[in-house]
């Protein structure tokens, strides 16, 4: 569920822990920031970041939520920032 949504278009479950963000309009390059948090519902381990093994598009970016040993998990919540120039 997409509580707010300037400029994303949907967010999907790709697999446990791993999700894409779809943006509406496209960001200006792919040197944009992301930031988040997440957590799941019984704990606060829950550790959110920009997926390494794939690179940031204009149009789309994917993101991972882990525990703290750093097993892909999903969140209850996870909430994302996305900082940069849209075209």
């Amino acid at each position: 569920v997409i509580s707010d949504s300037y400029n994303v278009s949907s967010v999907s479950r790709m697999s446990t822990g791993r999700y894409s963000i779809v943006l509406s309009v496209t960001m200006n390059n792919a040197n944009y920031v992301v930031v988040g948090s997440a957590r799941i519902e019984a704990t606060f381990g829950t550790i959110f970041h920009p997926d390494a093994s794939t690179d940031n598009g204009v149009s789309s970016l994917n993101v991972n939520t882990t525990d703290e040993g750093g097993t892909l998990t999903d969140a209850t919540f996870a909430h994302v920032a996305i900082i940069g120039q849209i075209s």
